[in-house]
């Protein structure tokens, strides 16, 4: 028999919508025949068989997603609805979903006020808790990310991978808050008309295609999570966090079909339970000590972080040996475009990430410390693509020599705005020692702001000025 697996995003208490959806596929050939979380499978509906069926959602809140099944009570149930008319299409927890080949077949709920009190037990039994403790670990995850927004915002904005991650949490927070405060108002207008003599009410269409919405740009965020952890770090390492999110969804799946197993073979609601949250906690451990031993692993083998081209090995006076790992990128600057210098070993590294609210570069050109004569280059890049983020950078990159804690020290130490004629920008900062200037600036042109650090003692001159302008500048 033909079937068919379909990502279905309902609400649990949707029942009049779950019910004409079913409905629309069985004309179109297909009856439920699953329910497995948000996959739920079909089977194709035999040329003898009738496609206008009818469907009913029911609630029977002593079911559960680990009891064997069907239980004693359940089985009762299930017997009056075939006597009815009703066949058992699937289940999905304290849901039960039946469908009726009959034209007008009798209905199993008559009691609204009955039926309300079902959809409540169930909707506290299973949606409602999940509801509440995801949103707990949405509001955690946002704040985790915003104390990262707060702590390092240069860093955060450039970096995509962590923008579409806030998005996947703000999404579940925002989703699971709408469904559950539209639950609760469904719920206090259905009781109004239900009193009044009534029914509960069916239509919750705005909540449903909220709720689908959002988890639409949820998955979007987290695709794009996923893309950008893979670029914008290593390969090798955004191989690994890709890896480590596949291990999570697979033990999540092992769980799954684990439960389901056991509740075939008839084992009790309670052992199921305890069983399946021992094996959760302890898969999890497991799974989180491998991935973490590989990470270490991967660390030691310098699989995670960019390699050198070449390792240059210095013998120190005492015999021991230290290594200078020699990087090759193309840098913007140089310090052969500043000074005359002829060190044979110098490394020449770069680290780019982009965003839709600022690039952010990073290059930096040193030599070991072997006794020859050597001078060391640092610098950062950030073009602001959001002009409201500008000051919140600039500062940023200001405050990484300031913060000390020692009061006398940060007034000896200090940042003082020079004339920015001679670089051709529009703001230009020094950084003093009391009264004695260092080569190291914060330079403004534009968009563009460049944090510069040229480790020599002569100060820079007008050439050189015009060098980095022309290099750095925009």
């Amino acid at each position: 028999m033909r079937k068919k697996r379909r990502f279905e995003q309902f609400i649990f208490y949707d029942y009049s919508g779950i019910a004409d959806h079913l409905e629309k596929m069985a004309a179109e050939g297909w009856r439920l025949s699953k329910i497995s979380g948000n996959v739920w499978t079909y089977e194709v509906i035999e040329p003898t068989e009738s496609t206008e069926l009818k469907y009913s959602v029911t609630y029977f809140s002593e079911a559960s997603e680990f009891n064997p099944y069907p239980t004693e009570n359940q089985q009762v149930f299930l017997d009056y609805c075939e006597e009815a008319g009703w066949k058992l299409a699937a289940e999905w927890a304290q849901m039960q979903i039946l469908y009726s080949d009959r034209k007008n077949p009798i209905p199993i709920e008559t009691d609204e006020a009955l039926k309300l009190q079902a959809i409540h037990k169930s909707m506290k039994k299973s949606f409602i808790p999940t509801g509440i403790l995801m949103s707990v670990v949405a509001v955690m995850q946002i704040l985790a990310q915003l104390l990262g927004l707060w702590t390092d915002p240069v860093g955060w904005f450039c970096d995509t991978a962590r923008q579409c991650l806030l998005i996947c949490w703000a999404m579940l927070l925002v989703g699971y808050v709408i469904v559950l405060s539209g639950y609760y108002r469904w719920r206090k207008r259905s009781k109004i008309a239900v009193a009044e003599g009534g029914s509960c009410l069916g239509n919750i269409g705005f909540y449903r295609w909220s709720y689908t919405g959002l988890n639409g740009v949820e998955l979007f965020a987290l695709v794009g999570w996923a893309m950008f952890t893979y670029t914008q770090q290593t390969h090798t390492s955004g191989i690994y966090a890709l890896a480590m999110v596949a291990v999570l969804l697979l033990l999540v799946w092992a769980v799954e079909r684990m439960k389901e197993a056991f509740k075939r073979k008839g084992m009790s609601g309670e052992k199921n339970r305890l069983i399946t949250i021992v094996a959760c906690v302890v898969g999890t451990i497991l799974a989180m000590g491998v991935m973490i031993g590989i990470i270490f692993h991967g660390i030691d083998r310098g699989w995670l972080s960019k390699q050198p081209v070449e390792i240059y090995v210095i013998t120190m006076k005492n015999g021991n040996t230290w290594e200078w790992e020699i990087y090759r990128d193309e840098l913007p600057l140089t310090i052969e475009e500043l000074t005359e210098t002829n060190h044979e070993y110098y490394s020449y590294e770069m680290t780019e990430k982009k965003s839709p609210l600022l690039n952010w570069m990073k290059a930096r050109q040193d030599a070991p410390p072997d006794g020859k004569e050597s001078y060391r280059l640092e610098y950062e890049i950030v073009d602001v693509k959001l002009d409201l983020l500008y000051d919140r950078c600039l500062e940023d990159l200001m405050e990484q020599n300031v913060g000390t804690g020692d009061p006398l020290t940060e007034q000896l130490l200090y940042w003082k705005e020079e004339d920015p004629s001679p670089w051709g920008a529009d703001r230009v900062y020094r950084w003093y020692q009391e009264n004695d200037p260092y080569n190291e600036f914060v330079i403004c042109w534009g968009d563009r702001i460049v944090r510069l650090d040229v480790d020599w003692d002569v100060p820079i001159g007008e050439e050189q000025i015009r060098v980095i302008n022309k290099k750095l500048g925009k």
